[in-house]
């Protein structure tokens, strides 16, 4: 494969990897997660919905009440802050400030919601073009990282969620880019470019701190000595940073109990060590390979081994090959970014590791690590290009497969089209719940405006002091000929509809979330 061969490869790649970012954005489910997301970016928060939807008769109703422009007039971004603090205040409130200003200018669908990760998604393609460049001094692996991270299906996947994880990717590939340019320069400017990116990746994403912790050993490790010329400098573009953060870091330490209740899931449950080695390693292969139908599956497992084969021989090439101030920086950010959340896995338990979208970073430095290994064997024998070829074409299949679905593992696979769709074929269709409120809010965008509910939601962050509706109360909403649809209910809630249904006829049908009820309809 010659030169100009290649080079036409590595075009069609990042062609196609931003053909992916911007196909078929409203094609998947708006999961739970969006949802807070929209809930925060438009300054309402669960307990405002969840007292509302108590007297709320149809979804119809209830789509207007979180419409952005029923509540952009009333509510400002002082409102958008306060959300965040009062229910998700571990994380920090940057790319929802920008979501409310791009969607008081481009409207607030599911399509144009995405369309500003998809683009952060984009523009980051040139900053890892300039990492690269950075870190390796050359221009063919700089073309076969951009071309890895364009096709990544894991990235491509996240730039088409309305959630802050493609910002974060921009600001840590930022973050590294200009702490490399400003301890080759050692100019004031770079410098201070430095310490105001750290503000703005912690802003976006507290977890990168972890980032400027790997960085701050790298420059103590691999470039003492020339900072010891101008340490004033580092010292204080880092203090700057994290001088910037410390407000929010202020409202982390306030509300702790408040985290502890949206982490509950994360960090609760201890697996052997074995199973939680497994399931970090069974995450890895997703920067490269991603078909979703196995990633559960026995054939996991060995996908993810051989991808972390493939890996460990591009760790050995860069180790023996590149330059110490090269490797060192990809090892530093590795133990620091994974290697803590795997420790507390391990010691305390919990599932932290196991949250691919927690390892931004890693998965920057696995891209970061491939690009250099293929581009020197390319370098030396031109065969390699076709362990290129083969990744770059495993990245273009996984994403054309993710393009075609309604829902992925990132989305914990919902199915919030396909029930709407069989509760929008009913004639009288009537919606009754009293499970957390954002499983109805992840239905609502696909169901019949008309469609009539009977609500008496519980709290998943919030917590909500109001008396709820009794399984009795909710049971009696329902009219002779109506066909329910129990989404998630309690045990109380099912006895009491379906007592209830031997008093007329009404054909009574359970929306399964998490196994609560025997059901074809399922939820997730």
């Amino acid at each position: 494969m010659n030169r100009n061969q290649l080079a036409a490869i590595v075009f069609f790649a990042i062609l196609a990897g931003v053909a992916f970012r911007l196909y078929h954005l409203d094609h998947k489910v708006v999961w739970s997660d969006e949802i807070f997301t929209r809930l925060h970016v438009v300054g309402l928060t669960e307990s405002d919905v969840v007292a509302k939807s108590r007297g709320v008769r149809d979804v119809g109703n209830l789509s207007v009440y979180l419409a952005s422009g029923d509540v952009g007039h009333e509510r400002g971004f002082d409102a958008t802050v306060r959300s965040i603090v009062a229910e998700d205040p571990h994380h920090a409130p940057l790319y929802y400030l920008v979501e409310r200003s791009w969607i008081k200018v481009f409207g607030d669908s599911i399509l144009t919601e995405r369309l500003l990760s998809a683009l952060i998604g984009i523009l980051a393609l040139p900053i890892a073009f300039w990492l690269a460049m950075e870190l390796f001094k050359s221009i063919r692996c700089a073309w076969f990282f951009v071309a890895l991270m364009a096709v990544s299906p894991f990235f491509v996947l996240y730039s088409q969620e309305n959630r802050e994880y493609a910002l974060w990717e921009l600001s840590v590939l930022l973050l590294l880019t200009l702490a490399l340019r400003a301890v080759r320069t050692m100019s004031r400017r770079d410098w201070a470019l430095y310490g105001a990116s750290i503000a703005f990746s912690l802003y976006t994403d507290p977890l990168s701190i972890a980032v400027v912790g790997g960085q701050t050993v790298y420059f103590i490790l691999m470039e003492r000595e020339r900072l010891a010329k101008f340490a004033i400098l580092p010292i204080l573009a880092t203090g700057a940073g994290v001088a910037a953060f410390v407000p929010w870091l202020l409202v982390i330490a306030r509300n702790r109990p408040q985290i502890d209740r949206g982490l509950a899931e994360t960090v609760s449950g201890k697996d052997p060590i074995l199973t939680t080695i497994r399931t970090f390693v069974s995450e890895l292969h997703l920067a490269t390979l991603d078909f979703n139908a196995v990633v559960r599956s026995s054939a996991s497992f060995a996908i993810s081994f051989i991808a972390l084969g493939i890996l460990l021989v591009a760790l050995i090439v860069l180790h023996r090959t590149a330059k110490p101030r090269s490797w060192a920086l990809v090892y530093c950010i590795v133990v620091f970014t994974a290697g803590p959340m795997l420790a507390m896995d391990i010691i305390f338990g919990g599932h932290r590791s196991a949250n691919s979208r927690y390892l931004v970073p890693l998965f920057i430095c696995i891209e970061l690590t491939l690009a250099y290994a293929l581009s020197r064997g390319v370098a030396r024998d031109p065969r390699w290009a076709f362990a290129f070829v083969t990744l770059l074409f495993g990245g273009v299949a996984s994403c054309t497969a993710s393009a075609q679905a309604s829902t992925w593992w990132s989305k914990y696979n919902e199915h919030s089209i396909s029930v709407a769709r069989a509760i929008n074929l009913s004639e009288r269709p009537i919606i009754v719940s009293d499970n957390y409120v954002h499983f109805l809010l992840s239905l609502a965008p696909y169901l019949k405006p008309g469609t009539r509910l009977a609500l008496s939601p519980r709290c998943f962050l919030c917590h909500d002091s109001a008396r709820s509706e009794g399984p009795e109360r909710l049971s009696a909403m329902i009219s002779p000929g109506d066909d329910v649809f129990l989404l998630g209910p309690s045990e109380q809630l099912q006895r009491s509809v379906r007592e209830r249904k031997t008093r007329f006829a009404s054909r009574i049908r359970c929306i399964d979330v998490y196994r609560n009820c025997a059901s074809a309809l399922k939820l997730f």
